[in-house]
C-alpha cells in the first residue's frame, strides 16, 4: 500500500463513519450553491463529494479517506456554509483547491496501483493545485471571450492567482507529509 494506507485502514469503521458524516459538508454545500446559482462552487463541493464517497462505492466495502483529510479539505466549504469573514474569498477557494488536490493525490495512491513517496506526494499536490487553478482561468477566458464576461480583470491579478495555488499547494502537501510522518509510527508503518 502507499504512504496513507495504515490511515485509511486503521479502525476503519470508525473512519467511514466520520469520512461520510463530513461528507454531508460538501453535498450540503453542493445543494446551497445550486439553489443560489454560485456554478464555481457547485462544480467544486460536487467534485469533493464524489472524490469523498467514491472509495466506498468503488470497493463496496467501508472504506474512505481519513476523516482527518476530509476535515481539513472541508473547512473552506464550512466557511462558505456558514458565511465566516475569517478569509478572504480568493484564499478560501485556493484553500478548498488545495484540499482537492490533496484529496486526489490520496485517492489515487491508495486505491490505484501508483505509490508515491511523501515527497513526491507533496510535489503531485503543488503540481495539481497550479493545474486547477490552470483550468480554471481557462474557463474564464473561454467566458470572457465567447460569453462577454469580465472574469479576468488582469494579468497581474492572474499570475497572482498562480502565486497564491502554488505557495497553498506546497503547503497543503506538506501539512500532509508531516502529519503522515508523525502519524505512521504510531499506527505501526514505515515512513518513506
Amino acid at each position: 500500500m502507499g504512504f496513507g494506507s495504515d490511515i485509511v485502514y486503521e479502525e476503519k469503521g470508525r473512519n467511514f463513519i466520520l469520512s461520510m458524516a463530513i461528507s454531508v459538508i460538501f453535498l450540503g454545500v453542493a445543494a446551497d450553491a445550486f439553489f443560489s446559482a454560485s456554478y464555481t462552487w457547485l462544480i467544486l463541493s460536487s467534485m469533493v463529494f464524489l472524490l469523498s464517497v467514491t472509495p466506498a462505492l468503488v470497493k463496496r466495502d467501508t472504506v474512505a479517506a481519513p476523516w482527518e483529510l476530509l476535515l481539513l479539505v472541508s473547512l473552506p466549504f464550512m466557511h462558505r456554509a456558514f458565511d465566516l469573514a475569517v478569509l478572504s474569498s480568493i484564499a478560501v477557494s485556493y484553500i478548498s483547491v488545495a484540499g482537492a488536490s490533496l484529496l486526489i493525490v490520496v485517492e489515487i495512491d491508495e486505491f490505484t496501483s501508483l505509490r508515491t513517496n511523501s515527497f513526491f506526494a507533496t510535489f503531485l499536490t503543488a503540481t495539481v493545485t497550479v493545474a486547477m487553478a490552470g483550468f480554471w482561468s481557462l474557463i474564464r477566458w473561454f467566458s470572457d471571450i465567447y460569453l462577454g464576461t469580465a472574469l479576468i480583470t488582469s494579468e497581474e491579478h492572474l499570475m497572482w492567482e498562480f502565486t497564491a495555488a502554488t505557495v497553498t499547494g506546497v503547503l497543503f502537501g506538506l501539512l500532509f507529509h508531516f502529519y503522515f510522518k508523525r502519524r505512521l509510527p504510531a499506527v505501526g508503518g514505515e515512513t518513506k
